[in-house]
């Protein structure tokens, strides 16, 4: 499976549970909704959430399973597919859940708790790929590296600054290596300026943190601890990409075209900081992305 297959069929197994909870959600807003009955109505979509999520989860390690394959042709290794608890699931929900509990809840607020649901159901095909990529893989372990070096982490380095160290790292190193992350898919569908910006940053993630998700593993790698994954707003459709040579990756286009548009409005037209994720999310929203995805594929 590549990135547009697991994009398609991501797609159609998420559009089911948008439009059933839509309608069943729909229903209670005119209603005061209670905290035993917001309750309720999570357990009542459960099922199908939790079977798309892991449905999602099983897409996604197909994906990885073809990008595994390019380096190496031992077997994977024997893991479960994640599953999405009940209560993992009320966590995912709390942000919207006031939302839902007001006397007259709206439309629109109906809509963005619909897509709240679709990011728990995209989760799954991400933390099947954040997990393949963070286990131990034997076949693997004593023959590639981390493309990213310890001290790159989100706290500790600005995003102009990381683009910029990265680069250095490209240019000094000059030809493809092997190396074991992922990177930020977006599929153009969905994707904000914001996604954009952190796909632009390529195949430099390592840990969870690194790649915009604020959590971490348990020691059995099942359920998650810490903070939930927040870092895909609602109704987001990106990708994680697994990453294992420098020079082929599933989405690499994307990211160049991501990144060329940074570097032209950081390098180009000189902005910094917050002035260059604005003047960057302005690019994006004129279409230039889709722009120079265009001049690459007319060039090849």
């Amino acid at each position: 499976m590549n990135l547009a297959e697991l994009e398609a069929a991501q797609a159609a197994n998420v559009a089911p549970v948008i439009r059933s909870v839509t309608t069943t959600f729909a229903g209670y807003a005119s209603r005061q909704v209670t905290l035993p009955i917001w309750r309720l109505l999570l357990q009542t979509i459960f099922p199908q959430v939790a079977s798309r999520y892991t449905y999602g989860a099983n897409l996604a390690r197909r994906l990885y399973e073809k990008e595994r394959a390019k380096v190496t042709d031992a077997p994977m290794p024997n893991r479960p597919l994640p599953r999405l608890s009940f209560e993992r699931f009320v966590k995912d929900m709390e942000e919207v859940r006031p939302l839902m509990m007001k006397p007259n809840t709206t439309a629109n607020e109906v809509a963005r708790a619909a897509l709240r649901v679709a990011r728990t159901v995209e989760n799954g095909g991400r933390r099947e790929i954040l997990r393949a990529v963070s286990d131990v893989d034997e076949a693997l372990d004593d023959q590639i590296i981390w493309e990213e070096d310890d001290e790159f982490t989100s706290s500790e380095i600005s995003l102009d600054d990381l683009h910029d160290e990265v680069n250095d790292k490209r240019e000094a190193n000059g030809k493809s290596r092997l190396v074991r992350g992922w990177a930020r898919g977006p599929t153009g569908a969905e994707t904000c300026g914001w996604c954009w910006m952190l796909a632009s940053r390529g195949p430099v993630y390592k840990t969870a943190k690194t790649a915009g998700a604020r959590f971490e593993f348990d020691a059995g790698g099942g359920e998650l601890v810490g903070e939930q994954m927040n870092a895909w707003h609602d109704g987001c459709d990106c990708k994680i990409v697994p990453v294992f040579t420098t020079r082929s990756w599933e989405g690499r286009e994307r990211w160049q075209a991501a990144e060329a548009l940074w570097n032209d409005v950081t390098r180009r037209q000189g902005y910094r900081g917050h002035e260059a994720r604005k003047a960057f999310r302005r690019e994006v929203e004129a279409g230039r992305i889709q722009e120079l995805l265009q001049d690459a594929q007319v060039a090849a």
